[in-house]
This record gives structure tokens, sequence and C-alpha cells, in this order.
């Protein structure tokens, strides 16, 4: 399985203390050492690291060298190795995988090398069969998804208000860029539009204000004023502390990731709790 089939939402990891976006370059230095140590094991140590030049090739992507033997053949590892280091991250990460999988490397000896450089990823094995295991790519702790709660809110809604869904996948799309400051706005005014647009078909109303009146007068449907009333007031919030959230104006404030993923995930978490709400009464 490819990295970015098992990874779909990979460029939205975050974290403080590990490389998630990146594999640190000293990391393909010391592949030459954990190729060279599995050679000295395989009984053909030229034709072993004439295959993992290969394999490196395949991933770059690249024709693979010409060398077969001796000081040339080590040369064109450590060249294959740089040129491996500048590919694209999901080309790296599927080389590494494939790399796990083959006889002789040492599983412990690279995910040494990827805990002693922070990286945020370990090989994993587990088991595919009697007898039979493969390897897979398994984040570290702590390491922050920052779409979960969206993509849990677009499997509750996407039945119900398309619209909704609609936003709620731009959201997704702008928390998968470089999280610049006005890609966590963007970020945060399509969570929003998507909880109008869901409040607002719900109560067949034109206006969040109305649409909320409508909840608390029905608390034997929706529940608690204190929980109904919630949406409004992250609304009328959202556009006090962030003016420039909306496109044009000429106020900045200051927004960072963490508090961006908090105002996001209370968003989408009230826009399921109405629709579940929805969807019960109305099954």
């Amino acid at each position: 399985m490819s990295f970015q089939t098992q990874h779909p939402n990979y460029k939205s990891y975050h974290s403080d203390k590990y490389h998630v976006l990146n594999i640190p370059k000293q990391i393909f230095s010391e592949l030459q050492g954990v190729i060279l140590k599995a050679a000295s094991k395989s009984g053909n140590r030229d034709f072993f690291i004439k295959e993992m030049v290969r394999l490196m090739a395949e991933n770059i992507p690249c024709e693979a060298g010409e060398a077969w033997s001796g000081s040339f053949l080590l040369d064109e590892l450590g060249d294959y190795a740089r040129r491996l280091s500048k590919a694209k991250f999901c080309n790296q990460m599927d080389f590494f995988l494939s790399l796990a999988n083959k006889k002789h490397i040492d599983i412990i000896d690279l995910n040494n090398s990827f805990e002693s450089h922070d990286f945020g990823y370990e090989i994993v094995e587990y088991e595919t069969g009697l007898y039979q295991s493969e390897y897979e790519w398994q984040l570290k702790p702590d390491i922050t998804e920052s779409v979960e709660s969206i993509e849990d809110t677009i499997n509750t809604v996407q039945q119900f208000c398309k619209q909704t869904c609609d936003h709620l996948i731009q959201a997704k799309q702008q928390l998968s860029q470089d999280l610049s400051d006005r890609d966590l706005k963007d970020a945060i005014r399509d969570c929003l539009s998507a909880m109008e647009a869901c409040v607002k078909k719900l109560t067949n109303k034109n206006d969040i204000k109305e649409a909320t009146k409508v909840f608390r007068s029905n608390s034997n449907i929706w529940g608690k004023d204190e929980v109904v009333k919630e949406g409004l007031s992250i609304w009328d919030r959202m556009h006090n502390l962030y003016p420039d959230i909306r496109h044009g104006n000429p106020h900045s404030s200051d927004l960072s990731f963490d508090e961006a993923l908090y105002w996001v995930e209370r968003i989408t978490s009230y826009v399921r709790y109405i629709t579940k709400i929805h969807l019960k009464n109305n099954p």
C-alpha cells in the first residue's frame, strides 16, 4: 500500500516536535549505512547494493545507474541517496516502506534513525495472514490531524445537506495547505458557512439568528438552551474576534494553529449535534 493511500490526509498533520511533512536530510546519509550493513549479510554485496540503487531510482524517479561493482557502485549509492533526499515526500516514504520489506534490512536501525532526527513516523510490522506480515507507516503519538473533526462531520451530514458538505470539504482543503494565517481563517470561515447552511436548512429560515430562535423554542426536540444557542454564540464571537475572517475587511487579527483548530472542532461538533438530533427525529 502506498504512503498516500494509507495517509490520505498527511498534509493536515501537525506537530511542534516532529517533522511530519519532510524527512530530515541526515536520515538519507545514515541510509547508506543501513544498506551497506544489510548488503554484508546478503551473500552478494554488490548485487544487493545495485538492487537498492534501482529501488531508489524507481522512487526518485529516474533511470538507474550503470555501475555494478567496487568503488563506482558505492559512489552511485551515495549519489542516488542524495537524489532521493530531494524527491517528493510521498515518493521518499514509498521508498522506505519498500526498503523495509527487503530481506536483511534492519528495521530497528531505520526506526532509530527516524527517532534520532525527530521524524514523526516509524515503520511497524503487522500480520497479513498466517506466518505472513508486511510493514506500514505509523504516526508517533501526539501528532494532530487537523481535519479529523471535519471528516467526521462530513460523514454525518453528507446524506442531509450538500451545501454544508461542500463548505466542509473546502475547509478540509484549506487545512491541508501551508497553514498560513489566511488558510486558517479561510478554514474557519468555511466551517461557519457550513454551520449556517445546516441550521437554515433544518429550520427553513434565511438567517442564523432566526434559526436559533426555532431551536430554542423547541427544546423538547433540540435540547437544552445552553447547547442550541452555542452555534449563534460562536458565529458572533468569530466575527468579533477575527473581523478579517471575511476577505476585504481592513482589520487584522492574530490566529494560531491551535486556536484555529479549537474553533474548527467546536463549530463542527455543533453541526454534528444538530444534524444527529434531526436524523434521530426523522429516521
